[in-house]
């Protein structure tokens, strides 16, 4: 079976907001609206690169703390004891 990239991004949401009407916990709920939101933003940049820079922006000024969880989930090898 074969998915496109965008298909995959609108399973992952509908699923969190499933999750979210069932009160689930936020943690796989983060998870998976982030997975979804990193691929948009990797296909924003290819097909429009000037027009992400704004983004890019904002993203680094407003919202580095969610790098931060996402990273926590994403990189157990380099701090296992977390």
């Amino acid at each position: 079976m074969s998915i496109s990239k965008l298909e995959a991004v609108k399973r992952q949401l509908n699923c969190a907001v499933r999750l979210v009407v069932l009160q689930e916990d936020c943690i796989p709920i983060f998870n998976i609206v982030y997975s979804a939101l990193s691929v948009v933003t990797d296909l924003a940049i290819k097909k429009k690169p000037e027009e992400i820079k704004f983004y890019k922006e904002w993203d680094k000024k407003y919202l580095g703390q969610r790098h931060k969880y996402w990273n926590f989930l994403k990189h157990a090898d380099k701090d296992p004891e977390a």
